[in-house]
């Protein structure tokens, strides 16, 4: 019989296992030790239930750990003992780790019923004060009965602390800030209708402020008056869970964590694990929701139209809104386009464009845009006041797929302020999401049998009605303009804010549904874009004279169009849903329509009204739909104040550059280009580029800010793609065009025979396989059923696609009889116009005839005539017989009014338009697009290669000039006059060139499409806001992830209503959580502060620092005061050659650096950098006299690429340019650089004899050295100061595929090109653009073979 191995030192009793052992030692009513621990425990309870004791006392002598085991438990051995302790020769010793007990120790505590009081360790550090005095417990916010008796193994917490949690921080007027007096403004009104005191809640914190002051209020009080409100606990565990958010992680993952932390007792920053504050998420998200006095999004139950039901989560606008206002992007001048100001006597929040203010940017942004300055004269009266300040919007609203098949998507509505720049607007942060438009896919299949208006627009209209709720609160922001804290660096300011709403950002296909435009892209179409009255027949012109539809006219046609009945019915369908509220308003000329037609005691003339009451609702629909291109509803964004935009949301929804451009024109071209060559043709092309971009081709820090030129799946694969990579194609292309190589490669796609022999080839093809049976056609297939469903729901606003749809397709709500108006017997009787013209002024539509009709264009006004007159039937003037003596009453929706002082829209051609025949006669085509006049048999690219490289660079020029124009916005200014006008006609020959030069093929809508009229838009668009980079929808693209798909990782995909309300959720909590955690501090955190080196600012730190021995040739590598010797040199062998020989008589040690800093820029020397591969950066130099400039007597600016960056301590004087980089004396020595020149192939040739816009040719200085039958060519480098370099470059070595490395390649000896290269500048590019029409002139004129001709120099225009 063997003994137990576990044995209690109090009493002797013995157990099999250590868990028996630790329950005994807890649990036994008659273990000594057990009771001594028992009666302690119950004694410690009864004297605090005697007496009391405060927060601190009990905090800082009961910290529960969990117990603490030996570090090594001794096992016994089988032998029986005669003792408590047995001899050493008959134990047996095994050691467990700490860990291991500690799992054991916690396996048993499942197991016991009385929990045994825990050793009580020394008193940690004393805590701050908020975690401490000033904290209550809310039985609310924690469970301490249940998980922190189980997880703390100690008793629950004393209910006499468990109270509510109210503290706050110290009213702002009680706090020791000086106030900041604002400037006395003329005309200042001293209203008292509102209370000029008021108190604003704040992340918790309640500041009190007077209306028009200012406060000294830096943010650093901020942020340590807003941290104070958090527990440190709250702090650490928010920052916990947002980090493990934004990686996407499961919910229950930072739970797991902080229980691995708790095991092992870890701490930090005063985050004690035995903190009873330490719980799980749901309790941590109750302390931060009522300490921050958020509150969660507000659920909306929604009846629709259609007869079915939704649901709409909505964030507190003003609630966010504030915090924003607040935050830290707003604490730096340099994350606003408004500029600091040089007085600090003025007040930051000044409302003007005056002097106190620097000079406008050189890049024109929002606040220099025109948009702004009529704003501050729109609300001029109410800012002189000096109660008000102006704080425009930015709204941003597109749909995205949420899995990777997009199967679900989500559509988030969010705004920012206007006056961030583009950086602020790149983190999410910055944006406040209003909420989501809930998906309405399942509207296709449901009908609605409720409403008695055209059931064509019934989607969009339930679209839009939840749109509108979304809206309501900006609506209710602009309306009442509440008093608000702004911050404006280390001041904040309390103002009444006018937010009015600049810019409405998105793609085509949101800002279409947007504008309410009826998505058809056939032939037939009225209106291609939501701003203009541009047809589809019109399209494709070059010379777009813009006409904008007025949205006054809209909106009245669509009151006209549902009618007085409108929700009616709909409401008595829906009144048995009590939990479910009427959303759709009954209208006020209803009643007043209801006693009209009661007070007609003939039953007949009662029904002729209610018939003619539906006949004028058809035609206001009819004419909507065909003449002006419209759905029939209520757009969301009426009641929406747009500031001094006078067209609403049409003119509102900008035009967007990176659909329009970047997903739209280049990978069209790009399509036309490589669609039709064959494989063979396209890999040479792949290999080409990959020879010159490859992994260490071509590297440099400069490439980073022009278009990206590696592509993962090839360079001709035009699928799978991102914006930049397709910008990047084509900036690739323009390269390839600038290459005898890829003049060869791309010379049979120009040749005028390519699509004929195409033809030939796929007819013998065809033949072939009809003569062996087999058939080329795809089997025929029955055409689509068109059902009435199709007809109502084909344009859903739920389609994800921004395509302008170039396959066939059917007019989708052209059906004139889908809606519920009554039959009426076919005539071949037409009335004329005059006689219209009564009928519409019966039913009051005069407006129609009168106002619309004379300011719509010829086409839209035969339109509007042919419709009217296939429509109105003689019978129906019949019926208006009896009572052409009076009007119907007004039987509109809602009352509207007309402004009878529209402009004429006719005259809106600006003078900058150019005439057509300065566009012809610059102009004329080398290559006929169709020479035989046969359909089907177009040329696809009708240009010459000079030509097509016209059109490449011109586009990229183009681009690029959306992106940095000149200030446009002055239109007295004859500067900004003439910049409109070049731009305009730089357009007009850029689309002509276009249209005919590139043919998209059989089975497209060619250019007719809406994208090509957008391109029209983008000059009004740059003249009120400045850059395109202020209405990118880029941004809001990015962000789409932080706002749909990371939230949407851990929520249920059951039902769209549910996952669309845990989306909310964790949006909502990770709002919370980000909010907390931005307080989160390391205290262990250590600033490093930079220590200047001897070389000053030339060297940076990431700098590799060698030596070189010119007497053997060997590098040694520094290591702080330790030498490694290298096997790879960091120098070509072409500069170490040089350096043998410059030293060949004098050996010595030459300090050799990778890497030197000029003007903030960084430039690389290194021969393998990162063992990628040579890593040499071009730079502009002022050379001197070089070899390839004899005879010049001045420094003249030429391209160099750095052979090396080393230290030269021999320098004299006079090459040490009078001073040395780390301050030491010029003779001690001075900072050099090697320096292959490069020199143009003809100094009195320009761009433009080089065939090119943006490219200048190169030949960099080099020598041939032969090695037996070999021909090689070295580079040639020279030695300067390093303070002759400009600035970093961006240049291309044309000879990078050539055999060798990048100083040493294998040539020719009789044709020297090895060293070649182009030069760009990405600055000069907005300029180059409004010179393009002159380069095309001399394209023109080139021989198609432009690689061997010379261009002839003539005057452009």
């Amino acid at each position: 019989m063997t003994s137990n191995p576990y044995q209690c030192k109090d009493c002797g009793d013995e157990f099999r296992r250590v868990n028996a052992l630790i329950q005994h030692q807890n649990n036994s009513s008659w273990c000594p030790g057990a009771i001594d621990r028992h009666n302690g425990r119950r004694q410690q309870r009864q004297q605090l239930n005697q007496n009391p004791i405060n927060p601190s006392e009990y905090v800082c002598q009961q910290v529960y750990n969990p117990p603490v085991l030996p570090s090594e438990i001794e096992f016994q051995s089988d032998e029986p003992k005669s003792s408590l302790q047995e001899a050493p020769h008959t134990r047996e010793k095994r050691k467990w780790s700490s860990s291991l007990a500690a799992a054991a120790c916690r396996s048993s505590k499942r197991r016991r019923s009385v929990r045994s009081p825990v050793p009580v360790p020394e008193p940690p550090p004393p805590i701050a004060a908020r975690d401490v005095d000033d904290v209550n417990f809310d039985p609310e916010l924690t469970d301490f009965a249940g998980e922190m008796e189980r997880l703390h193994l100690g008793q629950p917490f004393p209910p006499n602390l468990l109270i509510e949690c109210n503290s706050t921080c110290p009213p702002l007027e009680n706090s020791s800030l000086a106030v900041h007096a604002p400037l006395p403004l003329p005309n200042a009104s001293n209203r008292k209708d509102y209370p000029r005191t008021t108190t604003t809640t704040i992340m918790g914190c309640k500041l009190n402020s007077e209306i028009g002051k200012v406060y000294n209020f830096p943010m650093e009080e901020q942020q340590r008056q807003f941290s104070n409100q958090f527990l440190p606990a709250d702090k650490v565990l928010a920052k916990i869970h947002f980090e493990c958010y934004q990686a996407g992680s499961p919910l229950y993952l930072p739970d797991r964590i902080i229980g691995i932390l708790q095991e092992a007792n870890w701490t930090y920053a005063g985050f004690h694990l035995g903190s009873p504050y330490i719980t799980k998420r749901e309790s941590l998200l109750k302390r931060i929701e009522k300490t921050v006095g958020a509150s969660p999004p507000t659920v909306l139950d929604v009846n629709l139209e259609s007869g079915l039901r939704t649901r709409i989560h909505r964030f507190d606008f003003q609630a966010r809104l504030q915090d924003h206002l607040m935050s830290n992007v707003f604490a730096d001048y340099g994350n606003l386009s408004i500029r600091t100001p040089q007085d600090k006597d003025v007040s930051p929040f000044i409302n003007t464009m005056d002097g106190a203010l620097e000079e406008p940017p050189t890049i024109p942004d929002f606040v220099s845009g025109e948009w702004y300055k009529k704003a501050l004269e729109m609300y001029k009266l109410d800012l002189d006041s000096g109660d008000y300040l102006l704080h425009p919007l930015v709204a941003y609203m597109d749909k995205t797929g949420i899995d990777r098949i997009e199967k679900n998507g989500l559509e988030p509505f969010a705004v920012t302020s206007a006056n961030l720049s583009q950086g602020s607007r790149e983190i999410a942060e910055n944006w406040i999401l209003l909420g989501y438009v809930p998906s309405l896919k399942w509207l296709k299949h449901q009908h609605s049998p409720t409403t008695t208006t055209n059931k064509r627009s019934l989607a969009l209209r339930d679209y839009h009605h939840c749109l509108s709720l979304l809206l309501e609160p900006l609506k209710t922001l602009q309306t009442h303009r509440p008093q608000m804290l702004f911050r404006r660096g280390a001041f904040c300011g309390s103002f009444r804010i006018i937010p009015p709403l600049a810019s409405m950002i998105g793609d085509n296909l949101s800002n279409d549904m947007l504008a309410q435009r009826v998505a058809d892209q056939s032939e037939t179409s009225p209106r291609m874009s939501r701003r203009c009255l541009c047809p589809a027949v019109e399209a494709d012109k070059p010379l777009h004279k813009c006409i904008p539809l007025i949205a006054q006219f809209v909106d009245k046609l669509s009151q006209g169009s549902l009618g007085p009945s409108y929700g009616r019915q709909y409401y008595s369908f829906v009144a048995q849903a009590s939990q479910f509220q009427n959303v759709i308003p009954e209208s006020p000329n209803f009643e007043g329509w209801r006693k009209y037609v009661d007070s007609h005691a003939a039953k007949k003339d009662r029904t002729l009204l209610v018939r003619t009451k539906q006949r004028r609702m058809l035609i206001c629909d009819l004419i909507l739909h065909k003449v002006l291109g419209c759905h029939s509803l209520l757009n969301a964004f009426n009641g929406i104040d747009f500031g001094p935009t006078e067209n609403g949301i049409l003119e509102a929804t900008s035009t967007d550059p990176m659909h329009t451009i970047e997903e739209g024109l280049i990978p069209m071209i790009l399509e036309v280009l490589f669609g039709p060559m064959t494989e063979s043709s396209l890999t040479k092309i792949d290999c080409y580029v990959q020879s010159l971009f490859g992994i260490n081709k071509n590297r440099s820090r400069e490439r980073e800010n022009y278009p990206r030129v590696t592509f993962r799946q090839g360079y001709t694969k035009l699928t799978n793609l991102s914006s930049s990579e397709r910008l990047g194609q084509f900036f690739l292309l323009s390269i390839i065009l600038q290459t005898e190589v890829g003049q060869g490669l791309l010379k049979e796609r120009f040749d005028p025979k390519f699509d004929a022999e195409r033809r030939r080839r796929q007819a013998r093809s065809m033949s072939k396989n009809i003569i062996s049976g087999a058939s080329t056609t795809h089997p025929t297939t029955p055409p689509p059923v068109v059902t009435e469903t199709t007809l109502e729901y084909a344009d859903s606003p739920d389609s994800d696609s921004d395509d302008d749809g170039d396959g066939e397709e059917h007019d989708i709500n052209t059906e004139e009889d889908s809606g519920n108006y009554p039959d009426e017997p076919e005539t071949s009787e037409t009335l004329e116009w005059v006689q219209i013209k009564e009928y519409l002024d019966f039913v009051g539509l005069t407006y129609v005839h009168k106002d619309l009709d004379p300011l719509l264009p010829s086409h839209h006004q035969r339109i509007l005539r042919r419709v009217l007159k296939e429509r109105i039937k003689p019978v129906w003037k019949e019926h208006a017989e009896p009572h052409k003596n009076g009007r119907l009453p007004d039987i509109d929706y809602t009352p509207t009014l007309i402004d009878c002082n529209l402009h004429n829209m006719k005259d809106n051609c600006k003078p900058w338009h150019p005439s057509a025949d300065r566009v012809n006669k610059l102009w004329k085509p080398s290559v006929a697009n169709n020479p035989r006049n046969i359909p089907g048999s177009q040329r696809s690219i009708a240009l010459t290669m000079p030509e097509f490289t016209y059109l490449v660079e011109s586009i990229l020029t183009f681009h690029s000039f959306l992106k940095n124009p000149p200030h446009l916005g002055a239109q007295n200014n004859s500067e900004a006059s003439r910049i409109c006008e070049l731009y305009s006609f730089s357009l007009s020959m850029m689309l002509r060139v276009l249209v005919h030069g590139v043919n998209r093929g059989e089975g497209t809508k060619g250019w007719k499409i809406r994208k090509f009229v957008e391109l029209s838009h983008f000059l009004e668009d740059l003249i009120r806001f400045g850059s395109s980079d202020g209405f990118n929808s880029s941004t809001g693209e990015r962000n789409l992830k932080i706002w749909a798909k990371l939230p949407s990782l851990t929520a249920q995909n059951r039902s769209a209503i549910i996952h669309c309300k845990q989306i909310c959720d964790r949006v909502y909590e990770a709002s919370l959580l980000g909010h907390v955690s931005s307080f989160f501090q390391s205290p262990n955190k250590k600033i490093l502060e930079c220590q200047a080196s001897c070389l000053g600012d030339w060297i940076p730190s990431s700098s590799e620092k060698f030596t070189l021995c010119t007497k053997t040739g060997m590098f040694t590598k520094l290591l702080g005061s330790k030498t490694q010797a290298v096997a790879t040199p960091p120098l070509s062998a072409a500069a170490v050659d040089w350096f043998m020989k410059k030293f060949e008589n004098r050996p010595r040690l030459i300090p050799i650096y990778t890497e030197a800093k000029i003007f903030d820029e960084v430039c690389r020397a290194h021969d393998n950098y990162r063992q990628g591969g040579a890593w040499n950066d071009y730079v502009h130099a002022q050379v001197r006299e070089s070899p390839s400039l004899a005879g010049s007597s001045e420094d003249i600016g030429s391209p160099c690429r750095l052979g090396a960056i080393w230290f030269d301590k021999e320098a004299s004087d006079k090459e040490a340019s009078g001073s040395s980089p780390c301050g030491l004396e010029p003779s001690l020595g001075t900072m050099r650089c090697l320096l292959q020149v490069g020199s143009q192939r003809d100094p009195t040739c320009t761009a433009r004899d080089n065939h090119s816009l943006l490219f200048s040719h190169w030949k960099m200085e080099q020598e041939v050295v032969s090695m037996g039958s070999s021909c090689f060519h070295q580079a040639v480098f020279q030695s300067f100061p390093l303070d002759i370099i400009d600035h970093r470059i961006y240049c291309v070595d044309l000879g990078a595929h050539l055999q060798g490395n990048a100083f040493t390649r294998k040539g020719n000896l009789t044709s020297p090109t090895s060293f070649d290269i182009i030069w760009t500048a990405i600055d000069d590019w907005p300029g180059l653009f409004l010179e393009s029409p002159s380069f095309l002139k001399v394209m023109s004129q080139t021989s198609p073979d432009y690689g061997r001709g010379r261009a002839r120099r003539e005057s452009a225009m």
